[in-house]
């Protein structure tokens, strides 16, 4: 019939790992099911597939218990009948890094393609919103298609449920499909109120295609769903019922549908984002954030190049296992912090086993390499610096020195034996050096703690301290009586005041949603009286100590209309940090947390007349307009002025400009002001119940520990400048505070090896500096080094590689590190590698010695 619905109804579970039960029951559930499931599609030859809801980590986590079915399991997925991946885990994709979404899908197909095969459907059913790369993400994995369910806002009314999205790269686009009813139960499937079902959620496409995906968690495969839907079919005159897997009904739409609307940008409306997440359980984030820069810029890097130099052998099964469990706490339950109390404390033992990992390969592949390096311990006692981003840097290195290595009148020494800027605090037995260096892109210097004939040298420093001000080359900073900083930015010509204010709210939601009370309070430290000390200062950078407390109620009212009006005293600690040679100021704030139901921020405003901020998301550098979203159609959700950041945001108006830096601190907030913009990050957000009646889920489980009592730290920097985000280098500010350099030091053996490293060298350098590295490791395939990185702005450049040593060969490789047809780059005489690079392209090049 020309005005007939094809319903597909596509068998599957949703498996949370963990959420409001831990993993381990869930997993007893999950070997039930599949135990079941088994048995009828063995059964019955009238089931075409069941999907394992496009993840395979529950492969993994079934086998475990039931290694016997491994054989059935995979004759099964051979014949199609059970669809897994692509991705391992189906992480909330917005919270984590962007190269862990890679891996995440690498380690999908690996599961997926030893099991006998892999489902080529982007599913993505749980995540905050999807962002605007991952069109280009997709096709790197040959998945020309998506299927998801939160993000499309009023757009949609105008671009049916099924449209192509194409990526900031105008080169790679993929076909989207919004799921617009989920969660569909079988069990519900009778001709009575089917149809009406169905024209109730107004569904809106072309195609006159729906999916009603069974993706309740762990529902089963029902023995009687072909009976239910042969009895609708004879029922219903309209409807047209069938059972599928993903790729036929994507592959029906596409054979019914010639003409789509088009999309470019972000995903992130309508439906019921939750967006409180992105804040719920901080410190499982900076946790998350320690273990992916552990993982990508020290573990992966220094332990394959220890490969290429001292033939040691590459750590694969201990990265694959670090990976792995942290892809687990990548899934979207947990990486939200959403989950009840006993998951997260399992999700800590997880980090805490990455975290062990790759601190022993980290350490055992610098000191391999540093033994290989040629040292003269007659200019003193050997400090080797390792920097891990691909350029050069000259931000300060800070390392710990036992006393008993420190000589009189210490100074640094570089590898020609002169003297740097250096400074030494002491603490008990330890020596804290810190001393100004360049160190080469992705690779190593060699410093040497000497001592000089002449007493008290001391190296021309433009900082100057008072009592209640703090200057260097770039800024003049006022401390005032509560605390707070008025900063001017002497290169811009602009003043910042009040800046680090901490503001705190009540929070009357959840684990998933932020919420005020009726009569909502803002407390701040405006009238606290604050304690001010200079704690170190030298040739290097200079650091103050700024303590007060502030009183803040102890929870909110039984009603949940107020504030109590018993408090308890808060302290802060607010250790500021400004430097001789580089622009940032460092804030370490130590907050103890005594109170509940409440929200700290700290905000920093800035009279700066713009629209727009920009904002560092995944593989690129995003402008949002900051104003709430007006929608056109009744959303779940109203809109809200949270939002998620990668590493930084930048407020300016290409002549001057702020930017705010995080470690693990992803929401912002960004208001317009009388002459500006306050932009607020969010430090701690506590909670105690996971899902509120009256917002948007309901289980009212108690979860004290999001209450996140006890003493918290967050590093967080802010950069003054002229011009725009780009011209200032704040994306390579933001890298460097987010990972500082680590150093080897003490007399190294000299091991017999291939060859004897200089004192100074680059691995490997990318540039020009619109290109950002994200992977450097040993391929998956073969024996060369995978080098990922893609351009952050929106004009092609000509890119150019240098290697410590001449390459074999260098090909381009999709983002699966299959070598690509037409892929081979030409490699110069002097050993470079040029390649131009589109405007917001990922390139990946492996590269064979």
């Amino acid at each position: 019939m020309e005005n007939s619905y094809k319903v597909f109804i596509i068998p599957s579970i949703h498996w949370d790992r963990a959420w409001d039960s831990p993993f381990q029951q869930n997993r007893i559930k999950l070997v039930k099911c599949i135990d079941r499931l088994i048995q009828i599609l063995n059964n019955d030859n009238r089931y075409k597939s069941f999907s394992f809801g496009g993840q395979s980590v529950s492969i993994e986590d079934y086998l475990e218990i039931r290694p016997e079915m491994e054989k059935e399991l995979k004759r099964l997925i051979q014949k199609g009948k059970i669809d897994v991946g692509p991705w391992y885990s189906l992480a909330d994709i917005l919270l984590v890094s962007p190269e862990s979404i890679i891996r995440n899908l690498m380690f999908g197909f690996m599961v997926g393609e030893l099991a006998g095969r892999v489902t080529k459907i982007g599913y993505i059913p749980d995540s905050l919103g999807l962002f605007s790369q991952l069109p280009q993400i997709m096709r790197g994995f040959g998945i020309e298609s998506v299927v998801f369910t939160r993000g499309l806002d009023d757009e949609g009314e105008i671009l049916d449920d099924e449209f192509i999205w194409i990526s900031p790269d105008d080169k790679n686009s993929v076909l989207a499909v919004h799921q617009k009813i989920d969660n569909f139960d079988i069990d519900d499937l009778n001709a009575e109120n089917f149809c009406a079902n169905v024209h109730k959620e107004n569904i809106k496409n072309q195609s006159k295609i729906i999916l009603l995906n069974a993706d309740k968690n762990l529902n089963e495969l029902k023995p009687d769903l072909i009976e239910k839907i042969e009895y609708i079919n004879e029922k219903l005159e309209n409807i047209d019922i069938m059972q599928c897997g993903l790729e036929d009904y994507v592959e029906h739409i596409k054979s019914q549908r010639t003409n789509f609307g088009e999309h470019r940008g972000e995903l992130k409306g309508s439906c019921p984002l939750m967006t409180g997440v992105i804040s719920s359980r901080i410190y499982l984030k900076q946790m998350n954030e320690m273990a992916q820069i552990l993982l990508e810029k020290w573990a992966e890097p220094f332990s394959s190049l220890n490969w290429l130099i001292s033939n040691s052998t590459y750590p694969k099964v201990f990265l694959h296992y670090a990976w792995k469990e942290l892809l687990k706490n990548h899934s979207h339950n947990n990486i939200r912090g959403c989950c009840i109390d006993e998951v997260h404390r399992e999700d800590m033992v997880r980090y805490e086993w990455v975290n062990q990992i790759g601190e022993d390969i980290t350490y055992t592949s610098l000191k391999q390499i540093a033994e290989n390096i040629d040292l003269d311990t007659n200019i003193g006692y050997p400090i080797v610096v390792f920097n891990p981003l691909c350029w050069q840097r000259s931000d300060p290195v800070i390392t710990e020195i036992p006393i008993s290595n420190i000589p009189e009148n210490p100074v640094i020494k570089d590898h020609n034996g002169n003297i740097v800027p250096s400074q030494i605090t002491f603490d008990d037995d330890t020596a804290l050096l810190a001393f100004q260096a360049k160190i080469p892109p992705l690779g190593y210097a060699t410093f040497y703690l000497s001592s000089s004939p002449e007493e008290n040298i001391k190296s021309e420093s433009h900082i100057k301290i008072a009592s209640r001000t703090m200057e260097n080359r770039f800024y003049r900073i006022r401390i005032n009586a509560n605390g707070t900083l008025d900063i001017l930015d002497k290169l811009a010509g602009i003043e910042y005041k009040e800046c680090n204010l901490y503001e705190d709210r009540d929070d009357a939601g959840d684990a998933f949603d932020y919420a005020h009370v009726k009569h909502s309070k803002i407390i701040t430290n405006k009238t606290a009286k604050a304690d001010i000390k200079l704690i170190e200062n030298g040739a290097v950078k200079a650091t103050m100590e700024i303590k007060f407390s502030v009183n803040l109620p102890k929870a909110i009212t039984k009603d949940g209309e107020n504030r109590t009006s018993a408090k308890m005293s808060c302290p802060f600690i607010v250790k500021m940090t400004i430097y001789e040679s580089i622009p940032r100021i460092d804030f370490v704030t130590i907050f103890e947390n005594k109170v509940e139901d409440h929200r700290l921020r700290v905000a920093f405003p800035a009279e700066i007349k713009t629209d727009t901020i920009n904002v560092e998301g995944h593989f690129e550098v995003l402008k949002r307009r900051n104003e709430p979203i007006k929608p056109n159609t009744k959303w779940t959700q109203e809109s809200i002025m949270n939002n998620y950041q990668s590493a930084f945001l930048d407020v300016s108006d290409n002549g001057k400009g702020l930017a705010i830096i995080n470690k693990g601190l992803h929401e912002y907030s960004a208001h317009k002001s009388k002459n500006g913009w306050i932009i607020y990050l969010t430090l701690l957000r506590c909670v105690g119940v996971l899902s509120r009646n009256g917002l948007y889920l309901h289980s009212d489980k108690a979860i004290p520990d999001a209450q996140c009592y006890g003493i918290h730290t967050f590093s967080y920097s802010l950069v003054g400048h002229k011009g725009n985000w780009f011209s200032a280098g704040i994306h390579r500010h933001a890298y460097e505070h987010n990972t500082s350099m680590r150093t080897i030091h003490g007399v190294f053996s000299k091991k017999n090896s291939c060859q004897k490293l200089p004192p100074y060298m680059s691995f490997i350098s990318v540039e020009p500096s619109n290109l950002m590295v994200t992977a450097l490791k040993k391929s998956e395939l073969g024996d060369g080094l995978i080098l990922r990185f893609y351009n952050i702005t929106d004009k092609a450049v000509d890119g150019i590689i240098r290697a410590f040593k001449h390459a074999k060969s260098a090909k381009l490789t999709n983002l699966n590190e299959e070598e690509l047809t037409d892929g081979e780059l030409k490699i110069d005489e002097d050993g470079s590698i040029h390649l131009q690079i589109d405007k917001h392209e990922i390139k990946t090049v492996k590269i064979s010695f």
